[in-house]
């Protein structure tokens, strides 16, 4: 199936947003790692999440418009609300 350039940029924006999601993910396991007293569950569900995130990138495809324009939407808000908070890391 062919698709244009417009879905290509956008299922390329999806990717790299995933991506962002799963470096955030890595970052919030690394703190609670390096936390005074490391919180199991919470490592376990952030770990559970970044699988989740790159199981979905993984089969995610260029014509699948309505899931690409979903992850734009609701995981670039979530990007915006995580760099906007005080526990976000200095950029």
């Amino acid at each position: 199936m062919k698709w244009t350039q417009e879905q290509a940029v956008a299922f390329e924006s999806a990717c790299e947003i995933i991506g962002h999601l799963i470096g955030i993910k890595m970052e919030q396991i690394e703190a609670e790692l390096n936390s005074p007293v490391p919180n199991q569950d919470r490592i376990d569900a952030l770990r559970a999440e970044r699988r989740s995130l790159a199981a979905e990138r993984n089969v995610l495809h260029v014509t699948d418009t309505e899931k690409v324009g979903r992850i734009r939407r609701e995981y670039g808000a979530m990007i915006k609300a995580w760099e906007s908070s005080p526990t976000a890391p200095a950029q």
